[in-house]
């Protein structure tokens, strides 16, 4: 699987999925977010490979549920980060996938 490594550290590594052409959805999607979205995932990415496979936050990091499962999701307000987690002892591999914004629920009828 062709990977390009964003952040690594001795408890694990963050990458990003590269297709076949060179394209990488995921990083579409980071490129896409202004600076301080992208400042705030790339803070989850360095917790990760701080912590390896002890790091998850409800907040932040989980574990998909139900038809999402066996993916794993970085969420930062309404922005959302797909990836694979592989764990290998203490240390973890995540490979991220595909973002995408959320729309924001709700609002009022005029």
């Amino acid at each position: 699987m062709p990977l390009r490594q964003v952040a690594f550290g001795k408890q694990g590594t963050v990458a990003e999925y590269v297709r076949s052409g060179g394209r990488c959805p995921a990083r579409v999607f980071l490129d896409w977010c202004q600076k301080p979205m992208r400042d705030k995932f790339d803070d989850a990415f360095v917790a990760l490979v701080r912590m390896g496979a002890s790091y998850v936050n409800q907040e932040r990091f989980w574990l998909l549920h139900g038809h999402g499962k066996p993916l794993w999701e970085f969420k930062e307000h309404h922005h959302r980060l797909y990836c694979a987690r592989e764990q290998v002892g203490p240390a973890v591999r995540v490979i991220l996938l595909h973002g995408w914004k959320k729309q924001k629920e709700g609002g009022t009828k005029e």
